[in-house]
């Protein structure tokens, strides 16, 4: 799968169901005579290679899609046309209903809670008052997943699962 990431105005004609920034050049498969066809293919081109070197648009392959998503697991984020769908119809925001990882480093705050730093840097801190077993330390492996009603549950270590929210950092 291949993904073209565009400005917000582009996306927003995008969401309406337009191909923007391949339309172009996909249309010169229209041309019938075969030099005005490859001349228009060659201009598409160039002009399509040179909006990505302005950073006018950004192409993304299927696994970058991926772990963006992921990293991404726990914010509250508005849903956009650009990371809704691959091109099976799948919606990625469903496959990713949990994760598990390895704990970087963690600590307790002052009142209680605990603190967890993920091997990808991702913040999670503990908003319940579940009190663990074990100290939850680095190398731990932890599974996150999704909750009722937008919250997260953590177990870290296969203890009981703490409630937990990704903080931004």
């Amino acid at each position: 799968m291949l993904v073209v990431g565009l400005s917000v105005p582009t996306i927003a004609m995008a969401e309406a169901g337009q191909s923007v920034a391949l339309e172009p050049l996909l249309s010169c498969r229209s041309v019938t005579e075969t030099t005005a066809r490859l001349a228009c293919f060659d201009t598409q081109a160039a002009a399509l290679y040179a909006a990505t070197q302005n950073k006018q648009i950004t192409v993304v392959d299927a696994a970058e899609m991926k772990k963006v998503r992921r990293s991404l697991f726990g914010f509250q984020l508005p849903r956009l046309n650009l990371l809704a769908r691959d091109t099976a119809g799948n919606d990625p925001e469903k496959d990713i209903d949990e994760i598990q990882s390895t704990i970087k480093s963690a600590f307790q705050r002052g009142d209680g809670r605990w603190v967890v730093v993920l091997d990808d840097d991702a913040r999670w801190v503990q908003n319940d008052s579940t009190t663990l077993r074990f100290d939850a330390k680095a190398g731990d492996p932890i599974r996150i997943r999704k909750a009722a009603m937008g919250s997260y549950l953590a177990r870290i270590n296969n203890q009981t699962a703490i409630r937990m929210m990704r903080e931004n950092r």
